[in-house]
């Protein structure tokens, strides 16, 4: 951040700095991701882990901390996730919901509506009439006749709604097929790789700030790396 204008204010950080590290047992020089990170969160009460919006990245949010302190290969939300459920980390509340692709696992989808009977994206609002006499649905440009409602299948002269006729449900018309539905199929595409997914199989992720919590910071205190403090929580085989 930006160095303070009163450079005794930097010095009394650093030297507030150089408590908190004197209170940490010494890190080992292959100290393992997790243990970087919090002990990077130990150094800094006031600081937290904040996920930054990317409209650049396929997952529409970033956590730059993370990139820059875990390594490469490790799933960094999976991380927190884990950590938070361990009771080592605190999440803050939640700023954004976002599902993913599942084939490609990035967050650009568009939703597009259906048709339910042929899958035709030609689908449109319309306003439509239903014939007491023979039962005929229809959009209500075809019940015009003058000035009058006439029902284009029986000829009937329509003059009392709830008499003679409605206003049925069903108001999408679809132009491939003919027709005539309540509600749209919707179908998420992913802008990236182009596949197709019902919208309730996308994997949802949260984003969240996250912050030490008082059992990670015990645990640091201790000379646990937060990677041993998982597995103390969980058990072998949790790393």
């Amino acid at each position: 951040g930006p160095l303070p204008a009163d450079p005794a204010a930097l010095e009394q950080r650093w030297l507030r700095w150089l408590r908190a590290l004197r209170r940490l047992p010494p890190a080992a020089a292959d100290a393992d991701a997790a243990t970087r990170v919090g002990r990077w969160l130990w150094l800094r009460p006031e600081a937290g882990i904040q996920p930054v919006q990317d409209l650049g990245d396929g997952r529409l949010y970033r956590y730059p901390l993370l990139e820059a302190l875990l390594d490469a290969q490790l799933d960094g939300v999976r991380w927190l996730e884990r950590w938070q459920a361990a009771g080592l980390l605190e999440a803050g509340p939640l700023l954004d919901r976002i599902r993913r692709c599942r084939h490609c696992h990035t967050s650009q989808l568009n939703y597009v509506d259906l048709c339910p009977q042929c899958h035709s994206l030609e689908i449109q609002r319309e306003s439509c009439l239903h014939c007491f006499v023979c039962g005929h649905i229809g959009a209500q440009a075809s019940f015009l006749g003058g000035e009058r409602l006439r029902c284009p299948n029986c000829q009937t002269q329509l003059r009392h709604i709830g008499t003679d006729y409605d206003r049925p449900l069903e108001n999408l018309h679809c132009r491939g097929c003919g027709a005539l539905v309540l509600e749209a199929s919707v179908e998420a595409r992913c802008l990236r790789c182009g596949q197709a997914h019902d919208p309730g199989e996308l994997p949802v992720r949260q984003f969240r700030p996250y912050r030490l919590s008082s059992g990670g910071r015990l645990g640091l205190r201790h000379g646990h790396g937060l990677a041993d403090c998982l597995r103390a929580a969980h058990g072998p085989g949790h790393g």
